[in-house]
């Protein structure tokens, strides 16, 4: 995730300011639009960011467990 919002000059100095907009605005709609990575390949990596953000909250970083806020992208069968 830090790569991806890197190449968008966007930095996250604290964990506490991830937000479930940024992380579907630069993140996940970045990867779709702009990278085009294929949908499983999305969708591990969204994948990988919930169980950070369960994580985080988990831990007492964050105040909300807002992963299930970020979607998967639904592929072609």
């Amino acid at each position: 995730m830090e790569k991806v919002l890197a190449s968008q000059a966007i930095t996250v100095p604290d964990v506490r300011r991830l937000t479930s907009h940024l992380i579907k605005e630069n993140f996940v709609f970045y990867m779709v639009e702009e990278m085009s990575l294929r949908p499983n390949t999305i969708n591990g990596r969204v994948r990988s960011v919930r169980a950070l953000i369960k994580f985080l909250h988990r831990e007492g970083y964050i105040t909300r467990d807002f992963g299930s806020d970020i979607p998967l992208i639904k592929g072609r069968r």
